[in-house]
């Protein structure tokens, strides 16, 4: 699959926005926000799938989407939701609508602290993601502005079936 390569740019990680994904050491993050004390990025690939890190200063510059294009999640329709799922990095589905879950990286696997974004990157409320539905099978799907549910070609594919749940 190929990809308009002016679909990207590179930048620092700072200067991305919420919502925006981004390559990160060759896997793909998702720019957060969190109230007023995390401002970072969720990894939605790779071994660290499911972490939210902070942006640190003097971070080196990533490979971004930018405008005019964007990023919507997909589901296969053969998929079926399950509450049974891992929690981390799995595509949320509740009445806010779509949602992504990772745990912030500085607090530890012995009390992880569960955080939830909407695709735009915002923070949502994490009460009741136990018991919210959550698709193993997922993707992220290139798109433009103008034709906002028009995939352009699919960016990564998340099986959390098949990697490691955290």
């Amino acid at each position: 699959m190929k990809l308009p390569a002016r679909a990207f740019a590179e930048i620092y990680p700072q200067d991305v926005q919420p919502g925006q994904l981004f390559k990160f050491r060759g896997t793909w993050a998702l720019r957060v926000v969190h109230l007023d004390d995390t401002h970072g990025f969720l990894m939605l690939s790779g071994e660290r799938a499911g972490w939210v890190h902070k942006i640190a200063p003097g971070m080196s510059t990533v490979i971004a989407l930018t405008s005019p294009f964007g990023w919507f999640p997909a589901v296969s329709t053969e998929d079926l939701p399950t509450v049974d799922a891992a929690v981390t990095a799995t595509l949320m589905i509740s009445a806010a609508g779509p949602a992504i879950c990772g745990v912030r990286e500085d607090r530890g696997s012995f009390d992880p602290e569960h955080l939830v974004f909407g695709p735009d990157g915002i923070a949502q409320d994490a009460d009741g993601i136990h018991r919210t539905s959550r698709y193993e099978k997922w993707s992220a799907e290139l798109v433009h502005e103008d034709r906002p549910f028009v995939s352009l070609g699919t960016l990564f594919e998340m099986d959390r079936a098949t990697s490691a749940a955290r």
